[in-house]
């Protein structure tokens, strides 16, 4: 009877551990996901994970391990160990009933700006004697976007408000021509430039156009890489740009943006951003500016062919570069010219290499120029 009942048990046993493990897992849905995508350096995000057992089997034992970049500070939600290719590898273990599902937050932080992938989560279930484990990847890219910090360089700001306020000067100086709202007769006072032919070959006399000079300057913000110089110094272009774009947003005015930066992943067309204003625009440049590298993907001189070629020029140009470069100014002087306006050139400020707490002579060098 005895010896019945252990042959008994053993087939269970058998049964047991042959239908456990890997067929469990195929039964086993597993998902990650990062509800906030975009986010500011040293900004805790969270990594949600999810699991659900589709199937009537009991599932006693579960480990999770999700594969996430070295860059990452984990702040809470598993074990972190190194992994040898690279990355780091943050895991846990848990149990699901029958037609369970479960989710599990980890929680990190980035601080360097940048675009980084979170491409693999994998799950493995232990079979019933716990002998081994069967091992199960699912393999779902998700991104990460750690956009740069501002610039904390009061200079930027003020030389920024000096130029706008030259800007909208230059406007009751000299007239926009495309910024017409009508016509009226000519007095003799007018310049002959000003004289419509168009709208004086109608029979109504000389007619001259009248110009709206209400209207908001306008400016092109252009970042450029293209330079060969340390990477740092092209990071801090980076948050210049993102500087001026906010300085820009705050005095409402209206502004392109244009870039020779190479863009890490699907976002559109980012390199050249037509004029716009508000936050849906701001936070489209600010998420390129995250997933921008320091890499060209064009020289500067193509670049500004570009915008010439395209007649995408505002009444103003702001030329961002990680140092001074007189053949790119003088490029750039000469495209804020055919818009009719200035240009305001910002370098990077220097990288100090003595004293990192001695940062009196660190500053944005900043020109400006009518063009």
């Amino acid at each position: 009877m005895t010896a019945l009942f252990l042959v008994f048990a053993a087939i269970i046993v058998f049964v047991l551990q042959r239908s456990s493990g890997r067929r469990e897992l195929d039964q086993l849905d597993a998902r990650h996901s990062i509800p906030n995508p975009l986010v500011e350096p040293d900004e805790q995000f969270k990594i949600v994970i999810s699991l659900e057992n589709r199937g009537n089997a009991y599932m006693p034992f579960l480990r999770w391990r999700e594969h996430v970049p070295g860059e990452m500070q984990v702040i809470s939600g598993g074990n972190v160990s190194d992994d040898k290719r690279g990355g780091k590898f943050i895991d846990g273990t848990t149990w699901l009933r029958p037609r369970q599902g479960l989710m599990k937050t980890v929680v990190g932080s980035m601080s360097k700006r940048g675009r980084y992938i979170f491409r693999e989560l994998s799950v493995s279930c232990g079979d019933f004697l716990g002998m081994r484990e069967d091992r199960l990847a699912f393999t779902v890219i998700r991104e990460l976007v750690v956009l740069p910090r501002e610039m904390p360089d009061q200079q930027v700001d003020q030389v920024l408000g000096g130029f706008l306020g030259d800007l909208s000067v230059n406007r009751f100086i000299f007239e926009d021509p495309i910024l017409t709202v009508g016509f009226r007769e000519y007095t003799g006072r007018e310049p002959m430039k000003d004289i419509s032919w168009t709208q004086s070959a109608r029979g109504r006399g000389l007619l001259v156009r009248n110009y709206d000079h209400t209207v908001e300057p306008s400016v092109s913000v252009v970042l450029n890489v293209d330079c060969d110089c340390e990477e740092e110094l092209k990071e801090r272009c980076f948050s210049i740009a993102r500087t001026v774009c906010r300085r820009l947003e705050e005095q409402g005015v209206k502004y392109s943006f244009h870039t020779d930066a190479m863009i890490l992943g699907g976002i559109g067309s980012w390199r050249n951003v037509p004029q716009g204003l508000g936050g849906q625009h701001f936070r489209f440049i600010l998420e390129g500016l995250g997933r921008a590298s320091c890499r060209p993907v064009i020289s500067w001189s193509s670049l500004f062919e570009d915008m010439t070629n395209s007649q995408d020029l505002e009444p103003g140009i702001i030329l961002i570069t990680p140092k001074r470069d007189l053949a790119l100014e003088r490029t750039a002087s000469r495209a804020a010219g055919m818009g009719g306006g200035m240009l305001l050139t910002l370098t990077a400020p220097p990288i100090v290499k003595n004293d990192a707490s001695d940062d009196s002579d660190e500053g944005t060098a900043a020109e400006g120029r009518s063009a």
